[in-house]
C-alpha cells in the first residue's frame, strides 16, 4: 500500500492475498472451537480486511502487466 506503484509486483500481491485468505480460513476454523474469542475476532477481522482488498487484485494485475508500456503512463507525468 505504500510502495511506488511502478515497483509493485502484481503476481506477488495476488499470491500473498490468496495465501492470506487460505491461512485465515484455517486459523478461524482452528479457533472456532477454542475458548479464545478475542483471537477468533482478530482472525475474522484480518480475513475481512483481506476480502475487502481482494477485488482490487485483478485491477492491479491488469495495470502492472508487461503490456502496459511507459507510453500508457506518459499522460500522468
Amino acid at each position: 500500500m505504500n510502495d511506488p506503484f511502478d515497483e509493485v509486483d502484481a503476481s506477488s500481491v495476488e499470491e500473498t492475498v490468496d495465501n492470506a485468505i487460505k491461512a485465515m480460513v484455517s486459523v478461524i476454523r482452528f479457533f472456532k472451537d477454542k475458548e479464545l474469542p478475542l483471537i477468533l475476532k482478530i482472525a475474522e477481522q484480518i480475513k475481512a480486511d483481506v476480502d475487502l482488498f481482494k477485488p482490487w487484485v485483478p485491477i492491479l494485475t491488469s495495470l502492472r502487466t508487461d503490456g502496459m508500456k511507459d507510453r500508457h503512463w506518459d499522460m500522468l507525468t
